[in-house]
Order: C-alpha cells, then structure tokens, then sequence
C-alpha cells in the first residue's frame, strides 16, 4: 500500500501588534519603534520640552535610577553557585537603598516627597498632577483666561518644587 503524502497546511502568520489601549495612551507618553512600544518617563519629556536643564534632569535620573536599582529583590536564585549566593542583597543594591533612604529624607523634610515621587517614580503625568492641584483649590469655578491662568500658575510652581527637589537628589561626591 501505497502512502499518501499529506499536504502540510501552512499556517497563516497573521502579523499584529499588542498596542497599549486607549486608557493607557490617555495617561503616558509613548514612543513606538516597530514592535516595540516603549512608555516615556515624565522626567524626559520635561527635558525635552526644555522645562527641565541638563543638571536638574540629571540629578533626578540619578534619583530615578538608584531607586529602580535598589528596589531589585534581594532573594537569588537556588541555581546561583557563586560565593555571594544566598548572602543578602548585593553591595550595589545596599548602596542604592542608603542612597534612596538618603534622598528622601531630605525630601520629605522639605516637604518634597510627594510631588517628587509622584513624576519621578511612579511616573504620573505632569499635566495629571497640575488639573488634580487645581481641583483641589477650586478651579471648576473658572472659566476661559481665568482657568488658563490658573493651571499655567500650578505649573510653575510644580516646575519649582521639581527643580527644588534635584538639588536633593544630587549623588554625594
């Protein structure tokens, strides 16, 4: 008996890209390189509309990127055979937290903390930040110029406290 060659099916490759969705579009910027789409930190997109210098962006990179750093788990794999295996969390990972501890001791004694962890770490929308401040202090009673003016004042001032807060997040040294 003869055997009959099956016709292998080509699967159909249907080639799609996970977008994020409308809501979360709605609350970050985004850069999209092909595939990949990648959420911007508030940080640079300050930078890069010049509201923040090359020294202010900096120091609060530094901030930003110990903080990443030292909130790594400390726990390592079983499989790690190195001598440092199973001994606590690395030097650098103990650096970053003191360093982390440090800055924000400083900022929470100026009364900083919030608004510096709030675009820094936990990357909440500037222009968020600025409507939620306004809210707060009544802004839905203006309308028009009045409203404009309102909101391009709490911009300034969270630009201050921002600008403020880097001098506190500058490494040692």
């Amino acid at each position: 008996m003869a055997r009959t060659k099956r016709k292998k099916k080509q699967a159909l490759q249907e080639t799609r890209f996970v977008r994020p969705t409308d809501e979360r579009l709605a609350k970050g910027d985004f850069r999209s390189a092909g595939a990949a789409v990648r959420d911007t930190p508030v940080i640079v997109s300050l930078h890069e509309a010049k509201l923040l210098s090359d020294k202010h962006f900096a120091w609060l990179a530094h901030y930003r990127d110990q903080h990443a750093h030292a909130d790594h788990s400390p726990v390592r794999s079983c499989i790690d055979f190195s001598p440092a295996s199973g001994n606590g969390p690395g030097v650098s990972v103990l650096s970053a937290k003191f360093e982390v501890a440090r800055i924000e001791k400083e900022l929470r004694e100026m009364k900083l903390i919030d608004i510096t962890r709030k675009i820094v770490i936990q990357d909440i929308p500037f222009e968020h930040i600025v409507r939620k401040m306004a809210q707060r202090a009544g802004l839905e009673a203006f309308q028009g110029d009045a409203r404009r003016k309102i909101l391009a004042h709490y911009r300034s001032l969270i630009l201050i406290d921002l600008k403020f807060a880097a001098g506190y997040c500058a490494p040692l040294g």
